[in-house]
C-alpha cells in the first residue's frame, strides 16, 4: 500500500515537472500540497518499517538513519531551489514532513 502511495506521488511530480512551454513548474496535488518532497518522506517511512520488521537490528537502524539523513538533505536542497526559481512557491509548504519540516 505504501509503495502505491509513493508511486502516485512520483507520478504527480513527473506530470508537473514540465509544463506546455517545457519549463519546470511547482508540483501540485496529493501530498505535494503539504510538502515538496512527499516521495522522500514516504521512502523514510518505508525504511522505518523495514527497521521495525527486522526488530530494530543495528544494520537496519543504520540504514534507516542514512536514508533519513540523505532524503532530508535532498528535500531541503529541493526546497531552496524552488524558493530561488519560483515566486509562486508557497512558503507554508514544508520540505519533507507535512506541517513539521
Amino acid at each position: 500500500m505504501q509503495k502505491l502511495w509513493e508511486e502516485r506521488e512520483k507520478a504527480l511530480k513527473k506530470n508537473t515537472r514540465l509544463n506546455a512551454r517545457n519549463t519546470h513548474s511547482v508540483p501540485h496535488g496529493g501530498l505535494f500540497e503539504y510538502c515538496l518532497s512527499p516521495h522522500y518522506f514516504l521512502e523514510i517511512i518505508l525504511y522505518f518499517l523495514f527497521a521495525l520488521f527486522y526488530q530494530l537490528s543495528i544494520p537496519m537502524l543504520l540504514c534507516f538513519l542514512f536514508v533519513t539523513l540523505n532524503q532530508t538533505i535532498a528535500a531541503l536542497s529541493n526546497q531552496n531551489w524552488y524558493r530561488k526559481h519560483f515566486r509562486e512557491y508557497s512558503s507554508s509548504r514544508k520540505a519533507l514532513i507535512p506541517y513539521i519540516l
